[in-house]
């Protein structure tokens, strides 16, 4: 089986260092993403796979009587 550490020893000593900074840079980007993910899910308040009460917000909505 081929492994990363594997491919980066068939690449030259300057492209190593490139494919080093793009796993850190990989790395980061998904670091961000699951953070972000986790702040709007407790935002939202959508925790654990339980969605949203529908009726939490119910005093946001327009109030019909006031429509006619």
């Amino acid at each position: 089986m081929i492994t990363m550490s594997t491919l980066t020893r068939l690449l030259p000593p300057e492209r190593r260092a490139l494919v080093g900074d793009a796993l850190v840079l990989t790395a980061a980007v998904s670091a961000a993403l699951a953070l972000g993910v986790a702040a709007a899910r407790r935002i939202l308040g959508v925790a654990g796979g339980v969605a949203l009460d529908p009726t939490r917000f119910a005093d946001l909505r327009p109030d019909p009587a006031e429509a006619s």
